[in-house]
């Protein structure tokens, strides 16, 4: 009898070198059991090609031939999660970090947070503090909801030695505030940086399950929904070199499912301010959508070691663009906005906290961006008067300059 479709697994782990085991997939280990909502892949396949041979009878014709495995994409869903625990000190990559991260290229889990830290404040962006670590170009929280300071929402460090915020908290934090750190992950400039990864695919049937060697992060969909009635959602896309079919036994006892601990976007906010102004300045957007163009270069080319039918030596990624859209209430003051282009251009920045639960908050920020698009016009919206404003990333010139301070955009878990 056969087992239920809808029972399957998804397994994952780094590879130690790129597409390393395409010749013996059963070598293949895993490190990870990924929390997916779906897997919205469809079956890889391999296809026959016509032989295409001239023949002297009209309803003639031959059987065709074997092609490659040109590699192809994957994609799956889950939880956009938490770090899963508290922190209000150091800090663990968790499942989600390290996608994210080797996806894009670059993360940074050395901040640590806790209580007890300030041990001064001289106005609403900056402060001293004693005994954690911020770094340049990083995002941490401060203090509680409701606390009427910092609020539990999320800040960008411009300077970690005195503690200057490129986004100023609602009002000047208190010595009694809690710093919570944040695991950081953002685009890095080099070519090709990031970790390949390899996932499996595994249904319950003996022998079903598929194999994608050679993966490498090609796209990023946040769903985020704002009246709390679902939690925010990824939807991660991967390029892969080769796959191939090889026996794992599922379910894969030696691996717990990672947890995924979410939270719905409440009592977060969204900081919007002209690029380079800290002044906390907030938005109130009814729809978020955030979407990353990763474009990747696929090299088609033989190389030592390849698998028969393998075609894809290698993949690098060329560039990464976040593009924020949003729904708000109709206003004029997106005109100016419109107005103000070429050379001219006026640059935003934008913070947003999904919500200031410790241990599942979580967040993005886009440091310089633009506005894009046709001039914003009235749409409707839930029944009000709404138009829809969309931006696009670009690297800061404000912040360090190397690779988290430049980075057109920045993911935080806290």
């Amino acid at each position: 009898m056969p087992s239920s479709y809808a029972l399957h697994e998804i397994l994952y782990a780094s590879e130690a070198s790129y597409a390393e085991n395409v010749t013996s997939p059963s070598s293949n280990t895993w490190t990870k059991k990924l929390p997916i909502l779906s897997w919205d892949s469809d079956p890889p396949t391999q296809e026959i090609g016509t032989d295409g041979s001239i023949q002297s009878r009209s309803n003639e014709s031959r059987q065709g031939f074997k092609l490659g495995r040109p590699g192809g994409e994957i994609s799956f869903t889950t939880l956009w999660p938490g770090h899963g625990t508290t922190t209000a000190g150091a800090l663990t990559e968790n499942w989600f970090q390290d996608l994210l991260s080797d996806g894009l290229g670059g993360s940074d889990a050395t901040q640590v947070g806790g209580a007890a830290l300030i041990t001064g404040v001289t106005s609403a962006t900056q402060f001293a503090q004693t005994g954690g670590t911020l770094v340049n170009g990083g995002i941490i929280r401060i203090g509680i909801k409701g606390d009427t300071r910092g609020d539990g929402q999320a800040v960008v460090v411009s300077d970690a030695s005195t503690v200057t915020l490129m986004t100023a908290t609602a009002a000047q934090v208190s010595t009694a505030d809690t710093i919570f750190a944040a695991l950081l992950a953002y685009p890095r400039e080099t070519s090709n940086v990031s970790v390949s990864k390899r996932f499996l695919c595994g249904w319950t049937d003996t022998g079903a399950q598929y194999h994608y060697m050679g993966c490498h992060l090609s796209g990023l969909t946040f769903n985020i929904p704002l009246d709390g009635s679902a939690l925010p959602t990824v939807q991660w896309r991967y390029q892969y070199a080769y796959w191939d079919r090889s026996a794992v036994t599922i379910p894969a006892t030696s691996l717990a499912l990672e947890e995924a601990e979410a939270a719905p976007f409440a009592g977060g906010s969204v900081f919007y301010n002209t690029y380079g102004t800290a002044t906390r300045a907030v938005l109130n957007p009814l729809e978020l959508q955030l979407s990353l163009d990763i474009a990747n270069a696929v090299e088609y080319a033989p190389y030592a070691g390849q698998a028969a039918d393998q075609t894809v030596r290698a993949i690098h990624r060329l560039r990464c663009v976040p593009t924020l859209s949003m729904v708000c209430r109709w206003s004029t003051d997106f005109d100016a906005l419109f107005t103000s282009d070429g050379p001219d251009t006026t640059h935003k920045h934008i913070l947003v906290t999904c919500n200031t639960t410790d241990g599942r908050s979580v967040g993005f920020y886009m440091p310089r961006c633009y506005l894009i698009g046709g001039k914003p016009s009235i749409m409707e919206h839930s029944g009000l008067t709404c138009q829809r404003v969309t931006f696009r990333g670009r690297e800061s010139a404000l912040q360090p300059a190397n690779d988290l301070g430049k980075s057109a955009i920045r993911f935080f878990t806290a």
